[in-house]
């Protein structure tokens, strides 16, 4: 668990002190996690901001618990309007909220917003057999911000950690 904290902690420092005028991006991916994060992307209405992770295999009796966050930077303040989908090997339906959306109605030069999700690896197994229990677990997600100016920039990270129902 320090382990899983400090990587957490290291990631977060990267982005913290990457410059928002430079795009960079860091993923992590292990046996049970996996973290991705993305600091200075151009974020313009209408352009995707893609994220991924991989997770070594799927296992019986576990829960996949995704976080997905985006943070808008844009100078001067306008109206922002995230969206966010979520896929599992590919796949949406097995994703409990696989999709978020937020608008701000109102300038915001600073914005954010988190999306939590989660997938029943054994509920996936049955939809889809042969997809999830004994295979790697690819996370795949997008970020856009439906309403920007240019000139913004967004910063997003992915966490995901397979545990025990």
């Amino acid at each position: 668990m320090r382990k899983l904290s400090f990587t957490l902690m290291s990631l977060l420092a990267i982005g913290a002190l990457c410059s928002q005028a430079q795009a960079t991006v860091d993923t992590i991916s292990g046996k049970n996690s996996t973290f991705f994060a993305a600091s200075g992307e151009p974020c313009v209405a209408g352009q995707n901001i893609d994220l991924s992770g991989s997770i070594q295999k799927g296992k019986k009796k576990r829960v996949l618990t995704i976080d997905l966050t985006a943070q808008v930077d844009s100078s001067p303040a306008s109206n922002n309007s995230l969206k966010g989908f979520l896929f599992v090997n590919g796949f949406a339906d097995i994703v409990k909220a696989s999709s978020f959306f937020t608008d701000n109605n109102g300038d915001c030069s600073l914005c954010e917003t988190t999306g939590h999700f989660f997938v029943d690896l054994d509920a996936a197994e049955a939809l889809h057999p042969g997809m999830f229990i004994g295979q790697p677990l690819t996370l795949s997600g997008q970020v856009q911000n439906q309403s920007s100016t240019s000139g913004t920039t967004c910063d997003v990270t992915l966490t995901a950690r397979m545990e025990v129902k």
